[in-house]
């Protein structure tokens, strides 16, 4: 995994795109044993993630809770006295997932060891033990197929919070690892809110968050891609899968985000220009089951039946369908589509784009509204084709001809992803 600096985006080893599919596993390193994580890794590969993100000290009191094995990180909770046998069972998981042709993201610690809010901390952290367990863990993973995810659901709220993320990200570095770096911040925001500019960061993650649905994830991504310096973004968290909707003061609304809540979040993010997207379910990132009693927020699903929930399974489509049709963008292309049907006020609208030069178009319908199309100009032969979010099916739909006007019906059920291509 790399970035292709001309777009923004990630691509592999050969040039070819990469749509970064990742899944959210924060208590995977802290709550589960290896068979456990052998399952889970090996059932996210199966269904297309390319990542999934984790964390050394976890946010469910991690530093005081033994893990699986019965050991915790730290001796004594001093960041300088990292336990041997825990970060042997991390390079377990890493060489697992590596195995699997996963890349993991690895975020140091989560926010609340070095800004406790509402966690339970404690917070341990100063600038100058946060660069030296940077450096152990940079000269431990150096040539491990990850990505550094700095922060943790935290604000940077005082001029020590962001000396503490600079000095562990630096020390990291130090120690010779490389890898692509982030940040995770609290919902409602993104990483350029706090460390836009740093040296070390080198993409840009917002967290869309769980408070209400249909969040204007699209104009977070669009205001960060115009940003300088310039950096690709995605969106790291989203309302998760069997999450309750919560208002902004975090009280339960009734609703409950779906399948379709997810695919929202990341269609219109992707067709924005998002370089990934991050997929969570409410129960798979805390490892749930109910003999652990009550879990955060709500929580009702065993996470071993959650890993087969709809959303879960849906999410390969997103990356298959940015990587057929990658939102390169640039001058527009030769096709010349109005575009009627889809209102002011719905965040779909965003979903049409003429990227890179490239001989399509594309448009993310949340809904089943039929639309007007009216083909101006192309260079050959257009095609109009479906793809459906929920299965991966791909409709056609015939030919558009120059001038005429066509009304198209959806033939996907809620959403659909409306492809116009020439293929002159």
């Amino acid at each position: 995994m790399r970035l292709d600096g001309k777009t923004n985006h990630f691509e592999r080893a050969d040039g070819s795109p990469l749509f970064l599919l990742a899944d959210t596993a924060w208590e995977l390193l802290h709550r589960l044993s290896r068979a456990e994580v052998s399952h889970y890794l090996e059932r996210r590969a199966e269904q297309g993630f390319r990542a999934v993100l984790t964390v050394l000290l976890a946010e469910l009191d991690g530093l005081r809770v033994p893990n699986a094995e019965g050991q915790l990180p730290l001796v004594d909770q001093d960041p300088s006295r990292l336990n041997a046998s825990y970060l042997e069972f991390v390079d377990w998981v890493l060489e697992r997932a590596e195995a699997l042709g996963l890349v993991v993201g690895l975020l140091p610690t989560w926010g609340d060891k070095f800004h406790l809010k509402w966690g339970p901390g404690p917070e341990i952290f100063t600038a100058s033990t946060a660069r030296v367990f940077g450096r152990a863990l940079g000269a431990r993973w150096a040539d491990r197929d990850l990505f550094w995810v700095l922060g943790g659901d935290r604000a940077l709220e005082r001029s020590e919070h962001l000396r503490i993320v600079r000095a562990m990200a630096e020390g990291i570095r130090d120690a010779g690892a490389n890898q692509l770096m982030t940040f995770h911040p609290c919902g409602g925001r993104s990483s350029s809110c706090y460390v836009q500019g740093e040296a070390w960061l080198d993409f840009n993650m917002l967290q869309s968050g769980h408070c209400g649905r249909d969040i204007a994830n699209w104009d977070m991504i669009a205001l960060d891609r115009e940003r300088l310096p310039s950096l690709p973004v995605l969106d790291g968290e989203p309302g998760y899968e069997d999450h309750p909707v919560m208002s902004p003061s975090w009280e339960q609304t009734g609703g409950w985000f779906d399948d379709h809540d997810c695919r929202k979040a990341g269609y219109r993010a992707a067709l924005i220009g998002a370089c990934g997207h991050v997929y969570g379910h409410h129960a798979v990132w805390q490892m749930w089951t109910p003999e652990r009693g009550e879990g955060k927020s709500h929580v009702r699903t065993p996470w071993q039946e959650a890993l087969d929930h709809p959303g879960a399974r849906q999410m390969r489509f997103l990356s298959e369908a940015m990587e057929r049709w990658p939102i390169l963008w640039g001058p527009d292309g030769v096709l010349d589509l109005d575009v009627e049907g889809v209102a002011s006020d719905d965040p779909g609208r965003h979903g049409i784009v003429s990227p890179g030069g490239r001989p399509w178009r594309v448009a993310y319908l949340p809904t089943e509204r039929p639309l007007r199309l009216t083909l101006r100009r192309s260079a050959g032969p257009v095609w109009l084709r479906w793809f459906c979010p929920s299965t991966g099916r791909i409709v056609d739909d015939g030919k558009l001809a120059i001038g005429a006007v066509r009304v198209v019906q959806p033939p996907c059920r809620p959403d659909s992803l409306m492809v116009v291509e020439d293929e002159g």
